[in-house]
């Protein structure tokens, strides 16, 4: 075989491996032979017809495997995205019940800040009173003390 025929030979075998026209490389070199010098390999020989056929038959195999793939995929990504869903959801329904608790607490607690309040004036009336009541005991001893001198004199 020339150089130029084996060239030729080479080129076929690759077209025919990347057409999925033979199962490996050394079968494709095979086929290319005998189909550039006419001669027969040891093995039974088919059509190219019958090499196209098989050619598309594994290509819509990969096709139907690819298709298939992908669809567990989405089946799954679809599922993940619906438990995702869910979860969030329940986070929300979570965020929205604190808050409605924090309102709630912020409500008792401004109760509690008048309520002190309230008491704290009231406790500032009774000081006020109390020291009302020392500043009449103490005018009261002095009357009675000027009593008890008028009585004596």
């Amino acid at each position: 075989m020339n150089a130029e025929t084996a060239k030729k030979v080479n080129e076929l075998a690759k077209s025919l491996k990347d057409l999925h026209m033979a199962a490996s490389t050394e079968e494709a070199y095979e086929r290319a032979k005998d189909i550039i010098m006419g001669t027969k390999s040891k093995k039974k020989d088919k059509s190219i017809s019958e090499m196209m056929r098989e050619a598309e038959e594994t290509e819509e195999k990969e096709i139907k495997q690819v298709k298939k793939e992908k669809e567990t995929i989405i089946k799954e990504e679809k599922t993940e995205l619906h438990e995702l869903k869910e979860e969030l959801e329940k986070e929300e329904k979570e965020v929205k019940d604190m808050q409605e608790d924090l309102g709630k607490i912020k409500e008792e607690e401004k109760k509690e800040l008048e309520k002190h309040a309230d008491e704290t004036e009231e406790l500032k009336e009774v000081e006020e009173e109390i020291e009302e009541t020392e500043k009449d005991e103490e005018l009261v001893e002095e009357n009675l003390d000027m009593a008890e001198e008028v009585q004596k004199e």
